[in-house]
């Protein structure tokens, strides 16, 4: 029994436009001027570190970027969000530059959300269980405030309309 092709013609017809091109852009920027955010919870340390990607980093260099954000109170610094395994790899290995992306002008709570988020992900097994609640709380709180400044231009989005 022979059976029917697909028909995929018109599947890419109504395509929707490109997305608009980010004005962010990947930075080697000196490890020595990434600093660890107020709002971390968590603190990775050497024993945390896979051997192989130690070995990964130091042949290669990292080959995600970090994502940080500039640090308002000292010109020139940037606070970590995510990457802290491979900004320690990176120092440990000697490296002087990590490839990095900044954001700028994030809305209240999201930086908290990005750093508990990672931790979260990446770190709870060698978590101790004081710093999961840390974590825990400080994501609870960084959602609330990144919820009510989405609910705050939300009511503002609707009286303009």
């Amino acid at each position: 029994m022979a059976s029917t092709p697909l028909n995929l013609s018109g599947m890419f017809e109504n395509s929707p436009a490109a997305a608009p091109r980010s004005r962010e852009r990947v930075e080697n920027i000196p490890v020595d001027l990434i600093d660890s955010h107020p709002r971390n919870t968590t603190y990775v340390t050497e024993t945390m570190l896979d051997p192989a990607f130690r070995e990964s980093v130091a042949a290669f260099g990292v080959l995600q970027p970090v994502l940080v954000i500039p640090n308002d109170n000292a010109a020139g610094r940037y606070y970590l969000l995510a990457g802290h395994k491979r900004l320690l790899g990176s120092r440990l290995c000697g490296r002087s530059y990590i490839p990095a992306i900044i954001r700028k002008g994030l809305p209240p709570g999201l930086e908290g959300i990005y750093i508990t988020d990672t931790n979260l992900q990446y770190g709870v097994q060698n978590m101790l269980p004081s710093e999961k609640c840390r974590t825990l709380w400080e994501q609870h709180q960084s959602l609330k405030e990144f919820g009510n400044t989405v609910g705050h231009m939300l009511k503002k989005n609707r009286r303009s309309n």
